[in-house]
Protein backbone atom coordinates (compact mmCIF):
# COMPACT_ATOMS: atom_id res chain seq x y z
CA UNK A 1 0.00 0.00 0.00
CA UNK A 2 1.40 3.41 -0.95
CA UNK A 3 1.16 6.42 1.37
CA UNK A 4 0.91 9.87 -0.15
CA UNK A 5 2.34 12.08 2.58
CA UNK A 6 5.64 13.82 3.19
CA UNK A 7 7.64 14.30 6.39
CA UNK A 8 8.13 10.63 7.19
CA UNK A 9 10.77 9.71 9.78
CA UNK A 10 12.82 6.60 10.61
CA UNK A 11 13.62 5.58 14.18
CA UNK A 12 16.07 2.73 14.80
CA UNK A 13 16.64 1.05 18.16
CA UNK A 14 19.82 -1.05 18.26
CA UNK A 15 19.62 -3.18 21.41
CA UNK A 16 22.05 -5.75 22.76
CA UNK A 17 20.88 -8.57 20.46
CA UNK A 18 17.79 -7.17 18.66
CA UNK A 19 17.43 -4.19 16.34
CA UNK A 20 14.02 -2.64 15.68
CA UNK A 21 12.97 0.03 13.25
CA UNK A 22 9.85 2.03 12.49
CA UNK A 23 8.85 4.51 9.82
CA UNK A 24 6.28 7.08 11.00
CA UNK A 25 4.43 10.05 9.59
CA UNK A 26 4.49 13.50 11.19
CA UNK A 27 1.66 12.47 13.56
CA UNK A 28 3.83 9.54 14.75
CA UNK A 29 1.52 6.99 13.14
CA UNK A 30 3.55 3.86 12.37
CA UNK A 31 3.60 3.20 8.62
CA UNK A 32 5.90 0.18 8.76
CA UNK A 33 8.10 -1.66 11.25
CA UNK A 34 10.64 -4.47 11.27
CA UNK A 35 13.05 -6.16 13.65
CA UNK A 36 15.90 -8.61 13.47
CA UNK A 37 18.32 -10.26 15.88
CA UNK A 38 22.08 -10.66 15.84
CA UNK A 39 24.44 -12.62 18.09
CA UNK A 40 26.80 -11.98 20.94
CA UNK A 41 30.23 -13.58 20.66
CA UNK A 42 30.83 -15.17 24.06
CA UNK A 43 34.49 -16.19 24.32
CA UNK A 44 34.47 -16.64 28.10
CA UNK A 45 32.16 -15.56 30.91
CA UNK A 46 34.08 -12.25 31.03
CA UNK A 47 34.90 -11.78 27.34
CA UNK A 48 31.77 -10.88 25.37
CA UNK A 49 32.04 -9.24 21.97
CA UNK A 50 30.01 -8.39 18.88
CA UNK A 51 30.83 -7.98 15.23
CA UNK A 52 30.22 -4.27 14.63
CA UNK A 53 29.50 -5.19 11.02
CA UNK A 54 26.38 -6.94 12.33
CA UNK A 55 25.22 -3.64 13.83
CA UNK A 56 25.32 -2.07 10.38
CA UNK A 57 24.08 -5.05 8.36
CA UNK A 58 21.00 -5.62 10.51
CA UNK A 59 20.23 -1.88 10.60
CA UNK A 60 20.63 -1.64 6.84
CA UNK A 61 18.29 -4.59 6.30
CA UNK A 62 15.64 -3.09 8.57
CA UNK A 63 15.80 0.32 6.86
CA UNK A 64 15.44 -1.32 3.45
CA UNK A 65 12.45 -3.37 4.63
CA UNK A 66 10.49 -0.54 6.25
CA UNK A 67 11.16 1.81 3.34
CA UNK A 68 10.03 -0.80 0.81
CA UNK A 69 6.88 -1.66 2.79
CA UNK A 70 5.76 1.96 3.12
CA UNK A 71 6.42 2.63 -0.57
CA UNK A 72 7.05 6.34 -0.09
CA UNK A 73 8.94 8.67 -2.36
CA UNK A 74 12.58 8.96 -1.24
CA UNK A 75 12.14 12.67 -0.63
CA UNK A 76 9.23 12.00 1.72
CA UNK A 77 11.62 10.49 4.29
CA UNK A 78 13.01 13.56 6.00
CA UNK A 79 15.16 12.18 8.79
CA UNK A 80 16.68 9.11 10.43
CA UNK A 81 17.90 8.71 14.00
CA UNK A 82 19.36 5.93 16.16
CA UNK A 83 18.72 4.82 19.74
CA UNK A 84 21.37 2.32 20.82
CA UNK A 85 22.84 0.19 23.58
CA UNK A 86 25.38 2.14 25.60
CA UNK A 87 29.02 1.46 26.56
CA UNK A 88 29.73 -1.17 23.85
CA UNK A 89 32.45 0.19 21.57
CA UNK A 90 34.62 -0.58 18.55
CA UNK A 91 37.94 0.99 17.44
CA UNK A 92 37.84 2.14 13.81
CA UNK A 93 40.30 3.51 11.25
CA UNK A 94 39.97 6.81 9.37
CA UNK A 95 37.46 5.27 6.98
CA UNK A 96 35.30 4.03 9.87
CA UNK A 97 36.21 0.35 9.34
CA UNK A 98 36.44 -1.77 12.53
CA UNK A 99 39.92 -2.80 13.64
CA UNK A 100 38.62 -5.63 15.84
CA UNK A 101 35.34 -6.92 17.23
CA UNK A 102 33.36 -4.56 19.43
CA UNK A 103 33.55 -5.09 23.18
CA UNK A 104 30.01 -5.50 24.51
CA UNK A 105 28.76 -3.62 27.54
CA UNK A 106 28.41 -7.11 29.05
CA UNK A 107 32.19 -7.65 28.78
CA UNK A 108 33.99 -7.50 32.15
CA UNK A 109 37.53 -8.58 31.18
CA UNK A 110 39.15 -5.30 32.30
CA UNK A 111 39.28 -6.19 35.99
CA UNK A 112 42.98 -5.31 36.41
CA UNK A 113 42.40 -1.92 34.77
CA UNK A 114 39.31 -1.36 36.94
CA UNK A 115 41.44 -1.90 40.04
CA UNK A 116 43.95 0.60 38.64
CA UNK A 117 41.24 3.22 38.15
CA UNK A 118 40.06 2.67 41.72
CA UNK A 119 43.61 2.95 43.06
CA UNK A 120 44.64 5.96 40.96
CA UNK A 121 41.40 7.92 40.95
CA UNK A 122 39.20 6.56 43.73
CA UNK A 123 35.52 5.72 43.77
CA UNK A 124 34.37 8.90 45.51
CA UNK A 125 36.28 11.21 43.18
CA UNK A 126 35.15 9.28 40.14
CA UNK A 127 31.52 9.42 41.23
CA UNK A 128 31.71 13.16 41.96
CA UNK A 129 32.98 13.84 38.41
CA UNK A 130 31.14 11.23 36.34
CA UNK A 131 28.08 10.33 38.45
CA UNK A 132 29.06 6.64 38.19
CA UNK A 133 30.73 4.04 40.37
CA UNK A 134 33.86 2.50 38.90
CA UNK A 135 33.04 -0.79 37.17
CA UNK A 136 34.63 -3.05 34.56
CA UNK A 137 31.53 -2.68 32.35
CA UNK A 138 32.42 0.94 31.51
CA UNK A 139 34.47 2.20 28.59
CA UNK A 140 37.36 3.70 30.61
CA UNK A 141 38.80 0.43 32.00
CA UNK A 142 38.09 -1.37 28.70
CA UNK A 143 39.95 1.31 26.77
CA UNK A 144 42.90 0.90 29.16
CA UNK A 145 42.69 -2.86 28.54
CA UNK A 146 42.79 -2.27 24.78
CA UNK A 147 45.88 -0.08 25.12
CA UNK A 148 47.57 -2.61 27.42
CA UNK A 149 46.64 -5.81 25.61
CA UNK A 150 46.34 -4.76 21.97
CA UNK A 151 48.62 -1.72 21.69
CA UNK A 152 48.82 -1.89 17.90
CA UNK A 153 45.02 -1.74 17.59
CA UNK A 154 44.92 1.19 20.02
CA UNK A 155 47.67 2.98 18.08
CA UNK A 156 45.90 2.49 14.73
CA UNK A 157 42.49 3.51 16.09
CA UNK A 158 41.39 6.81 14.59
CA UNK A 159 38.24 6.86 16.73
CA UNK A 160 36.62 4.85 19.49
CA UNK A 161 32.94 4.59 18.53
CA UNK A 162 30.01 3.31 20.53
CA UNK A 163 27.14 1.55 18.76
CA UNK A 164 25.14 4.66 17.88
CA UNK A 165 28.28 6.51 16.81
CA UNK A 166 29.25 3.64 14.49
CA UNK A 167 25.86 3.68 12.75
CA UNK A 168 25.96 7.47 12.33
CA UNK A 169 29.41 7.16 10.76
CA UNK A 170 28.10 4.54 8.33
CA UNK A 171 25.11 6.70 7.44
CA UNK A 172 26.83 10.05 6.91
CA UNK A 173 30.56 9.76 7.63
CA UNK A 174 30.57 11.88 10.80
CA UNK A 175 32.36 10.68 13.95
CA UNK A 176 29.99 12.02 16.61
CA UNK A 177 28.24 10.85 19.76
CA UNK A 178 25.74 12.44 22.13
CA UNK A 179 25.78 13.38 25.81
CA UNK A 180 23.76 10.37 27.04
CA UNK A 181 26.18 7.92 25.38
CA UNK A 182 29.24 9.88 26.50
CA UNK A 183 28.06 10.17 30.09
CA UNK A 184 27.93 6.38 30.40
CA UNK A 185 31.65 5.89 29.78
CA UNK A 186 33.49 7.05 32.97
CA UNK A 187 35.31 9.49 30.66
CA UNK A 188 32.74 12.31 30.88
CA UNK A 189 32.52 15.28 33.24
CA UNK A 190 28.87 15.45 34.28
CA UNK A 191 29.18 19.09 35.40
CA UNK A 192 31.09 20.49 32.40
CA UNK A 193 29.14 18.18 30.07
CA UNK A 194 32.19 17.30 28.04
CA UNK A 195 34.94 14.69 27.92
CA UNK A 196 36.85 14.95 31.19
CA UNK A 197 40.32 16.40 30.59
CA UNK A 198 41.10 15.45 34.19
CA UNK A 199 40.39 11.75 33.64
CA UNK A 200 41.98 11.60 30.18
CA UNK A 201 45.15 13.25 31.49
CA UNK A 202 45.23 11.04 34.60
CA UNK A 203 45.32 7.88 32.48
CA UNK A 204 47.21 9.19 29.46
CA UNK A 205 44.37 8.64 27.00
CA UNK A 206 44.21 10.54 23.72
CA UNK A 207 41.17 12.83 23.55
CA UNK A 208 41.41 12.99 19.75
CA UNK A 209 40.44 9.31 19.60
CA UNK A 210 37.02 10.11 21.05
CA UNK A 211 34.10 11.34 18.90
CA UNK A 212 32.78 14.88 19.07
CA UNK A 213 29.86 15.24 21.50
CA UNK A 214 26.71 16.88 20.16
CA UNK A 215 23.21 17.28 21.57
CA UNK A 216 20.56 14.78 20.61
CA UNK A 217 18.20 16.05 17.95
CA UNK A 218 20.97 17.97 16.15
CA UNK A 219 22.08 17.10 12.63
CA UNK A 220 25.13 14.90 12.18
CA UNK A 221 24.85 15.32 8.40
CA UNK A 222 22.84 13.84 5.56
CA UNK A 223 22.87 10.30 4.21
CA UNK A 224 25.84 9.83 1.89
CA UNK A 225 24.86 9.36 -1.74
CA UNK A 226 26.18 5.80 -1.99
CA UNK A 227 24.44 4.77 1.24
CA UNK A 228 21.22 6.54 0.22
CA UNK A 229 21.08 4.53 -3.01
CA UNK A 230 21.69 1.31 -1.08
CA UNK A 231 18.97 2.03 1.50
CA UNK A 232 16.34 3.56 -0.76
CA UNK A 233 16.71 7.00 0.83
CA UNK A 234 17.43 10.46 -0.51
CA UNK A 235 20.89 12.02 -0.02
CA UNK A 236 18.93 14.94 1.44
CA UNK A 237 17.62 12.77 4.33
CA UNK A 238 18.91 14.23 7.60
CA UNK A 239 21.00 11.96 9.83
CA UNK A 240 20.18 13.10 13.36
CA UNK A 241 22.13 12.49 16.56
CA UNK A 242 20.25 10.06 18.81
CA UNK A 243 21.17 8.68 22.21
CA UNK A 244 21.45 5.80 24.66
CA UNK A 245 18.43 3.53 24.42
CA UNK A 246 16.92 4.04 27.87
CA UNK A 247 17.03 7.83 27.59
CA UNK A 248 15.59 7.80 24.09
CA UNK A 249 12.87 5.36 25.20
CA UNK A 250 12.02 7.70 28.07
CA UNK A 251 11.57 10.51 25.51
CA UNK A 252 9.26 8.27 23.51
CA UNK A 253 7.22 7.66 26.66
CA UNK A 254 6.82 11.39 27.27
CA UNK A 255 9.21 11.91 30.20
CA UNK A 256 9.29 15.39 31.71
CA UNK A 257 9.96 16.95 35.10
CA UNK A 258 6.57 15.72 36.37
CA UNK A 259 6.74 12.22 34.84
CA UNK A 260 9.16 9.42 35.65
CA UNK A 261 9.49 6.53 33.22
CA UNK A 262 9.91 2.82 33.96
CA UNK A 263 11.11 0.35 31.37
CA UNK A 264 9.84 -3.01 32.62
CA UNK A 265 11.58 -5.28 30.15
CA UNK A 266 14.02 -8.14 30.67
CA UNK A 267 15.96 -5.61 32.70
CA UNK A 268 14.40 -2.62 34.42
CA UNK A 269 15.32 1.06 34.15
CA UNK A 270 13.74 3.90 36.12
CA UNK A 271 14.47 7.35 34.70
CA UNK A 272 13.83 10.71 36.37
CA UNK A 273 14.61 14.05 34.73
CA UNK A 274 16.27 16.81 36.78
CA UNK A 275 17.49 20.37 36.16
CA UNK A 276 20.99 19.93 37.60
CA UNK A 277 23.44 17.08 38.08
CA UNK A 278 22.32 15.17 41.18
CA UNK A 279 25.25 13.43 42.85
CA UNK A 280 24.05 10.90 45.41
CA UNK A 281 26.63 11.13 48.20
CA UNK A 282 26.04 7.48 49.10
CA UNK A 283 26.69 6.52 45.44
CA UNK A 284 23.51 4.46 45.22
CA UNK A 285 22.07 5.79 41.98
CA UNK A 286 23.92 7.10 38.89
CA UNK A 287 23.33 10.38 37.09
CA UNK A 288 23.65 11.02 33.36
CA UNK A 289 23.36 13.99 31.05
CA UNK A 290 19.98 14.11 29.35
CA UNK A 291 19.31 14.29 25.61
CA UNK A 292 18.83 18.06 25.69
CA UNK A 293 20.74 21.00 27.22
CA UNK A 294 19.91 22.06 30.76
CA UNK A 295 18.72 18.65 31.94
CA UNK A 296 20.16 15.53 33.53
CA UNK A 297 18.59 12.20 34.53
CA UNK A 298 18.84 9.83 37.45
CA UNK A 299 18.60 6.22 36.31
CA UNK A 300 17.80 3.32 38.60
CA UNK A 301 18.13 -0.24 37.39
CA UNK A 302 17.39 -3.83 38.30
CA UNK A 303 16.01 -7.11 37.05
CA UNK A 304 12.64 -6.96 35.30
CA UNK A 305 10.50 -9.53 33.53
CA UNK A 306 13.38 -12.02 33.43
CA UNK A 307 12.41 -12.87 37.03
CA UNK A 308 8.95 -13.92 35.91
CA UNK A 309 10.47 -15.84 32.99
CA UNK A 310 12.77 -17.70 35.40
CA UNK A 311 9.95 -18.41 37.86
CA UNK A 312 7.62 -19.76 35.16
CA UNK A 313 10.27 -21.85 33.38
CA UNK A 314 11.52 -23.34 36.65
CA UNK A 315 8.35 -23.93 38.64
CA UNK A 316 5.30 -23.62 36.37
CA UNK A 317 6.48 -24.43 32.81
CA UNK A 318 3.05 -25.70 31.82
CA UNK A 319 1.44 -22.32 32.50
CA UNK A 320 1.08 -19.58 29.88
CA UNK A 321 1.82 -16.04 31.02
CA UNK A 322 -1.87 -15.19 30.75
CA UNK A 323 -2.58 -17.96 33.26
CA UNK A 324 0.00 -16.54 35.68
CA UNK A 325 -1.67 -13.15 35.40
CA UNK A 326 -5.04 -14.81 36.07
CA UNK A 327 -3.64 -16.41 39.25
CA UNK A 328 -2.59 -12.97 40.49
CA UNK A 329 -5.94 -11.44 39.58
CA UNK A 330 -7.74 -14.04 41.72
CA UNK A 331 -5.70 -12.83 44.72
CA UNK A 332 -5.98 -9.12 43.94
CA UNK A 333 -6.42 -7.01 47.05
CA UNK A 334 -5.48 -9.79 49.49
CA UNK A 335 -2.64 -9.65 51.99
CA UNK A 336 0.45 -11.50 50.83
CA UNK A 337 3.31 -11.43 53.31
CA UNK A 338 5.35 -13.68 51.06
CA UNK A 339 8.24 -11.58 49.78
CA UNK A 340 10.25 -12.16 46.62
CA UNK A 341 13.65 -10.44 46.32
CA UNK A 342 14.61 -10.35 42.62
CA UNK A 343 18.40 -10.18 43.01
CA UNK A 344 18.93 -13.16 40.71
CA UNK A 345 21.87 -11.55 38.89
CA UNK A 346 23.20 -9.66 41.89
CA UNK A 347 21.68 -6.55 43.36
CA UNK A 348 20.16 -3.51 41.73
CA UNK A 349 21.35 0.09 41.66
CA UNK A 350 20.83 0.80 45.35
CA UNK A 351 22.85 -2.17 46.60
CA UNK A 352 25.84 -1.93 44.27
CA UNK A 353 28.73 -4.22 45.10
CA UNK A 354 26.90 -6.26 47.71
CA UNK A 355 26.80 -10.04 47.48
CA UNK A 356 23.09 -10.34 48.27
CA UNK A 357 21.24 -12.77 46.02
CA UNK A 358 17.59 -13.42 45.35
CA UNK A 359 15.39 -15.17 47.87
CA UNK A 360 11.77 -15.89 48.80
CA UNK A 361 10.87 -15.01 52.39
CA UNK A 362 7.82 -16.15 54.33
CA UNK A 363 7.24 -19.69 53.08
CA UNK A 364 4.96 -21.94 55.13
CA UNK A 365 2.43 -24.70 54.42
CA UNK A 366 -0.30 -22.17 53.59
CA UNK A 367 1.59 -20.75 50.59
CA UNK A 368 0.03 -21.50 47.20
CA UNK A 369 1.46 -21.26 43.70
CA UNK A 370 -0.73 -18.20 43.12
CA UNK A 371 0.76 -16.41 46.12
CA UNK A 372 4.26 -17.17 44.86
CA UNK A 373 3.46 -15.68 41.46
CA UNK A 374 1.92 -12.65 43.15
CA UNK A 375 5.08 -12.23 45.23
CA UNK A 376 7.11 -11.93 42.01
CA UNK A 377 4.81 -9.16 40.71
CA UNK A 378 4.91 -7.41 44.08
CA UNK A 379 8.67 -7.88 44.58
CA UNK A 380 9.43 -5.96 41.37
CA UNK A 381 6.95 -3.26 42.44
CA UNK A 382 8.68 -2.93 45.84
CA UNK A 383 12.06 -2.56 44.12
CA UNK A 384 10.60 0.21 41.95
CA UNK A 385 9.16 1.94 45.03
CA UNK A 386 12.52 1.76 46.84
CA UNK A 387 14.30 3.53 43.98
CA UNK A 388 11.58 6.13 43.49
CA UNK A 389 11.65 6.93 47.20
CA UNK A 390 15.37 7.63 46.90
CA UNK A 391 14.88 9.79 43.80
CA UNK A 392 12.31 11.87 45.66
CA UNK A 393 14.64 12.34 48.64
CA UNK A 394 17.67 13.48 46.66
CA UNK A 395 16.06 15.17 43.65
CA UNK A 396 12.39 16.05 43.12
CA UNK A 397 8.85 14.71 43.62
CA UNK A 398 7.48 12.05 41.27
CA UNK A 399 3.88 12.73 40.21
CA UNK A 400 3.27 10.12 37.51
CA UNK A 401 4.87 6.87 36.35
CA UNK A 402 5.03 6.03 32.65
CA UNK A 403 5.42 2.30 32.19
CA UNK A 404 6.55 0.53 29.02
CA UNK A 405 8.29 -2.69 28.03
CA UNK A 406 7.01 -6.26 28.08
CA UNK A 407 5.80 -6.15 31.69
CA UNK A 408 3.57 -3.16 30.97
CA UNK A 409 1.25 -5.43 28.97
CA UNK A 410 0.02 -6.91 32.25
CA UNK A 411 -2.82 -4.79 33.58
CA UNK A 412 -2.62 -6.29 37.08
CA UNK A 413 1.15 -5.71 37.27
CA UNK A 414 0.69 -2.06 36.31
CA UNK A 415 -2.07 -1.79 38.94
CA UNK A 416 0.13 -3.32 41.65
CA UNK A 417 2.91 -0.83 40.80
CA UNK A 418 0.42 2.03 41.06
CA UNK A 419 -0.85 0.74 44.43
CA UNK A 420 2.62 0.08 45.90
CA UNK A 421 4.04 3.43 44.75
CA UNK A 422 0.80 5.35 45.45
CA UNK A 423 1.13 7.10 42.09
CA UNK A 424 -0.82 6.94 38.82
CA UNK A 425 0.67 4.69 36.14
CA UNK A 426 0.33 5.37 32.41
CA UNK A 427 0.87 2.59 29.83
CA UNK A 428 1.13 2.55 26.04
CA UNK A 429 -0.14 0.34 23.25
CA UNK A 430 3.10 0.63 21.24
CA UNK A 431 6.00 -1.60 22.36
CA UNK A 432 8.59 0.41 20.43
CA UNK A 433 9.45 3.32 22.73
CA UNK A 434 13.12 3.37 21.70
CA UNK A 435 12.15 3.56 18.02
CA UNK A 436 9.49 6.16 18.76
CA UNK A 437 11.91 8.34 20.73
CA UNK A 438 14.44 8.08 17.90
CA UNK A 439 11.76 9.08 15.37
CA UNK A 440 10.91 12.12 17.51
CA UNK A 441 14.58 13.15 17.55
CA UNK A 442 14.74 12.60 13.77
CA UNK A 443 11.77 14.95 13.41
CA UNK A 444 13.41 17.62 15.56
CA UNK A 445 16.68 17.44 13.64
CA UNK A 446 14.97 17.37 10.24
CA UNK A 447 12.74 20.36 11.06
CA UNK A 448 9.51 18.36 10.96
CA UNK A 449 8.88 19.33 14.59
CA UNK A 450 9.60 22.85 15.78
CA UNK A 451 10.37 21.66 19.31
CA UNK A 452 10.34 18.59 21.52
CA UNK A 453 7.20 19.98 23.16
CA UNK A 454 5.36 19.79 19.84
CA UNK A 455 6.32 16.14 19.39
CA UNK A 456 5.53 15.29 23.03
CA UNK A 457 1.91 16.22 22.41
CA UNK A 458 1.74 13.46 19.79
CA UNK A 459 2.69 10.62 22.19
CA UNK A 460 -0.41 8.47 22.67
CA UNK A 461 -1.22 6.72 25.93
CA UNK A 462 -3.25 3.53 26.21
CA UNK A 463 -4.37 3.46 29.84
CA UNK A 464 -4.09 5.58 32.96
CA UNK A 465 -4.24 3.49 36.13
CA UNK A 466 -4.92 5.22 39.45
CA UNK A 467 -3.71 3.82 42.79
CA UNK A 468 -6.54 2.37 44.85
CA UNK A 469 -7.04 4.04 48.21
CA UNK A 470 -8.20 0.85 49.92
CA UNK A 471 -4.94 -0.94 49.08
CA UNK A 472 -2.44 1.79 49.87
CA UNK A 473 -2.51 1.11 53.62
CA UNK A 474 -2.04 -2.62 53.02
CA UNK A 475 0.82 -2.13 50.59
CA UNK A 476 2.48 0.52 52.75
CA UNK A 477 2.62 -1.95 55.66
CA UNK A 478 3.89 -4.77 53.45
CA UNK A 479 6.46 -2.53 51.74
CA UNK A 480 7.97 -1.40 55.05
CA UNK A 481 8.21 -5.02 56.18
CA UNK A 482 9.76 -5.99 52.83
CA UNK A 483 12.46 -3.31 53.13
CA UNK A 484 13.20 -4.20 56.76
CA UNK A 485 13.80 -7.84 55.81
CA UNK A 486 16.02 -6.82 52.90
CA UNK A 487 18.12 -4.58 55.15
CA UNK A 488 18.50 -7.36 57.69
CA UNK A 489 19.59 -9.85 55.02
CA UNK A 490 21.98 -7.28 53.49
CA UNK A 491 23.59 -6.69 56.90
CA UNK A 492 23.99 -10.44 57.46
CA UNK A 493 25.64 -10.94 54.05
CA UNK A 494 27.97 -7.98 54.66
CA UNK A 495 29.06 -9.39 58.03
Amino acid sequence: MAFAMADALIGLDLGTTVCKGILVDRQLNILSRADSSYPLITRTAEQIEQNAGDWWNVSKSIIQRIVAEAALSRRDIRGICVSAQGISFVPVNREGAPLRNALSWLDTRAKEQTDRVLADFGEKESFSVTGKRVSSVYLLPKLLWLRDSEPEVYRKAHKILMAMDFLLARLCGAFVTDHTMASGTLLYDLHRQDWSAQILDRFGLASEKLPEIRWSGSRAGTVSRETADELGLSPHTAVVVGGQDQKVSALGAGIDLERTTICLGTAMAITQKCTKPVIDQAMRIPCFSDLFPGHWVLEGSGIGTSCLDWFRNTLLPEKAYEELEGMVLQLDGTENRLYFYPHLAGTSTLHFGEDLRGFLYGLDFSVTAGRMVKSVFEGIAYQIREQIDLMERISRPVHELRLFGGGSKSGIWAQIIADVCAKPVVTFSSPDMGCLGAAILAGIGAGVFSSREESANLVRIDRRIEPRDRLQVLYERQYLEYIAIQRRMTAEVAS
